[in-house]
Order: C-alpha cells, then sequence, then structure tokens
C-alpha cells in the first residue's frame, strides 16, 4: 500500500477528531464560569495573559518538536494539556474555587495546548493535501472542516448553558470525555513523510530557522503583523468581555448558549463557501473587507444598549474573525516549505504573542475593561484597528502584491 493510500482517511480522520475537539460544552460560559469561581475581568484577563505568555515561552520549541517527531504527536500533547485542564476546572468549584493558583495553571495547559497545536494541526492537514496531490483544494477541505466544527461547537455551546444553569461543572465533565474521544481517532492518523534537507540541523538551528524565515520573507512578514492586528483586539473583546456583555444587556445563560450556537451556525455556513467567496472577491479586496467591517463592528459593539441587538452585531463579528483565521492559515501555509512548517507557523504564533504584542494587548484590554467605560474604550480600540491596518494596507500595499503573486 503506498503513501497516498494510507493518507486518504486522514481528512475525515481529522474532521471526526475536530468534531469532537471542538465540541463547544463551554463556549458560551466559560467566562461565566470564572465569574462565577469568584474571578473579575482582572483576573481574566491576568488568565489569558498568562495563556499568551505560555504560548511565547513555548511555541517556539512545540513547532520544532512537531516537525522533528510528528506533528500527530504534537496534537495529541495538545489534547492532554485540554484534558488536564478541564479536569482541573471541573473540579475547581468543590475544592479550589476563586484560588490564584487554579487561574495560573490552568493559563499555563491553555497555552500548551495552543503551542502544541498551532503549528502542527494545519502542518498536518496541509501536508496530507500535498501528498494527496490536493493542494488546490486546501481552502476548500479546511473551510469545510471547520464548518463541521463550528457546528459541532454549536451544539456543545446550547447543551452547556443548559447544563450551566444545572451545574455550573458540568460541562467541564462531559468535555473531558469528549477530548478522549478525539485523542484516541487521532492515534489512528498518519503523518505525511516529509523529505528533510540532506544537511542536518541541530534542534536550536531549527528554533531559530523558524524566526528568521519570517523575517527574511516579506509577504510572510507582513502576512503575521497584518493578520495579527486585524484580530488581537477583537479576539480581546471576545475571550474576555463577551458573555458579560450580552449578560449585562439582559441575557440569561441560556439565551447566551443559543445565540452563540446561531453564531456558529452562521459561521458554518460562511466557511462551507469560503473558497467560492474569495475567489468572488479576490483576495487584495478581502483584506480591506476584513478591517473595514471589523471598525463599524467595534463601533457597533460599542454604543449598543439591547442584547438582542449585540446578539446580530456578533454574528457579523464572527463571521469576519472566520474569514481572518482561514485566509491567514492557507496565506502563510503557501509561503512555508513542509520539512520546517510547523516550526515557521509556530514561530509566527512566538511572534505574535511576544515580540508582536498579542498577549500584552489582550492583558491590557481586561484591565482597562474594569476601568473604562465601554463605548469609550472599543471606540479607542475600534480607531486603533483602523489606524494600525488601515497603515499596513496602504503603505505597505507592495507587499499585498508580493503576497498575491505568491499565494
Amino acid at each position: 500500500m503506498n503513501m497516498e493510500s494510507k493518507l486518504s482517511s486522514n481528512i475525515w480522520k481529522i474532521t471526526l477528531s475536530n468534531i469532537f475537539y471542538r465540541f463547544g460544552l463551554i463556549g458560551a460560559i466559560y467566562i461565566l464560569f470564572f465569574r462565577f469561581l469568584g474571578y473579575n475581568y482582572l483576573h481574566i484577563g491576568l488568565y489569558e495573559g498568562i495563556t499568551s505568555i505560555t504560548i511565547v515561552i513555548s511555541d517556539l520549541f512545540t513547532g520544532v518538536i512537531a516537525d522533528r517527531n510528528g506533528r500527530k504527536f504534537s496534537l495529541i500533547l495538545s489534547n492532554v494539556s485540554f484534558l488536564i485542564m478541564a479536569v482541573l476546572l471541573g473540579i475547581s468549584n468543590w475544592i479550589y474555587s476563586g484560588y490564584w493558583s487554579i487561574l495560573i495553571i490552568s493559563g499555563v495547559l491553555n497555552g500548551l495546548e495552543f503551542s502544541f497545536r498551532s503549528g502542527a494541526e494545519s502542518a498536518l492537514l496541509y501536508d496530507t493535501m500535498i501528498q494527496l496531490q490536493r493542494e488546490k483544494d486546501y481552502l476548500q477541505v479546511s473551510g469545510r472542516i471547520n464548518a463541521f466544527s463550528i457546528i459541532s461547537n454549536v451544539i456543545g455551546m446550547v447543551v452547556g448553558g443548559f447544563l450551566f444553569e444545572i451545574i455550573p461543572s458540568l460541562p467541564y465533565w462531559i468535555w473531558s470525555g469528549c477530548i478522549l474521544v478525539s485523542s484516541f481517532i487521532l492515534f489512528t492518523v498518519r503523518d505525511p513523510i516529509i523529505q528533510n534537507s540532506e544537511k542536518k540541523s541541530s534542534f536550536w538551528q531549527d528554533v531559530r530557522f523558524g524566526v528568521k524565515y519570517i523575517f527574511q520573507s516579506k509577504a510572510l512578514l507582513w502576512l503575521v503583523l497584518f493578520f495579527l492586528y486585524s484580530d488581537v483586539f477583537a479576539e480581546s473583546y471576545w475571550d474576555i468581555f463577551s458573555q458579560d456583555h450580552l449578560k449585562h444587556l439582559g441575557a440569561t445563560a441560556s439565551e447566551i448558549g443559543i445565540i452563540f450556537a446561531v453564531i456558529g451556525v452562521v459561521c458554518a455556513i460562511v466557511s462551507y463557501f469560503m473558497d467560492k467567496i474569495e475567489k468572488r472577491v479576490g483576495q487584495k479586496w478581502m483584506l480591506y473587507l476584513i478591517i473595514g467591517i471589523q471598525v463599524i463592528l467595534l463601533l457597533s459593539i460599542a454604543w449598543v444598549t439591547q442584547w438582542y441587538i449585540l446578539a446580530v452585531i456578533l454574528i457579523f463579528f464572527n463571521v469576519n474573525r472566520n474569514f481572518t483565521w482561514i485566509l491567514s492559515d492557507t496565506y502563510r501555509n503557501k509561503l512555508i516549505p513542509s520539512e520546517h512548517r510547523a516550526s515557521i507557523l509556530s514561530a509566527a504564533s512566538f511572534l505574535n504573542n511576544g515580540l508582536f504584542g498579542g498577549g500584552a494587548i489582550i492583558f491590557f484590554v481586561g484591565w482597562l475593561i474594569d476601568r473604562i467605560e465601554t463605548s469609550i474604550l472599543f471606540t479607542i480600540i475600534a480607531i486603533l484597528v483602523l489606524i494600525i491596518n488601515g497603515s499596513l494596507l496602504l503603505v505597505w500595499n507592495n507587499r499585498i502584491q508580493n503576497a498575491q503573486r505568491l499565494v
């Protein structure tokens, strides 16, 4: 049996593993759960900050580990990190409620989950597509995998919202079981065989190579910067304040679960047709559209006063973020060699959360939410997004053209 035949089942196995892994029981309630445990927004911002610091410290190494030891191995380690965190939070209500140690440990585990997955997940699928001679279908396949994952997430969020109102920790226990199932499926996935260069390099040389490659490739560096600042402010709002924002405006936990489910359904539909939308609009105009829509949505979030209107805004908000994630993944992968794919993708994550300030931004936004009127804060954030990404689009327009020729 040749390698192509062995890899033919990878796509559906990766899809099925993602469906269980992304089952979103805690997606609509994890901020509410932290609040239930007695943490404030600064604490939640600290949790996100610790997650980012862990990513900064570990991302370079986990990418190299994935390239050297297999992307499947790295994904399984990611699952294990998430499983331990789920169990820890599941028992925290009974034993450790309100302790800072829970936030610190959970942040570290969340960061390790992200680091082990950040380069490996995309690299595993992309190199599978290359060896199946279906590289041109990557945007279509990744968009559809994302769509099925979102549908799973939607179902989980609806169930999780209701379970939270019965027993707040119950979603975490059921979610642990889903992670275990995902891990068993991952064990059956095959790693593509990567043809490494004849010159052997040390672990530390591979670590440095990932960062150097990004800075040497002007188009790739531009894409990393653009997509970071396209999403980091939106991520700060979504991860720290979105659920409580809905609650402050009058939505219940079960209603928030339904809202998140509707958001997920719409995002799944859009993801499924992502490749067709991108071809129709064009790469360059997609980038302009992402920024223009995000600025308008952040301004709307700043001044909305009814939860049902905010719910509608958040639908478009997440559709726009979905475009950002999938296009970023596709465009960057086309600029990266297979043998170092996970290392370079992890190096990009390392730079995003460290040198380029992503982790600090998330922590700072959490700190500001406790101190500044929401309408003022998110108006300022909308202006920052316009200035930063507008400058990248206008001043570095030649980078867009270079990127287009390469992707």
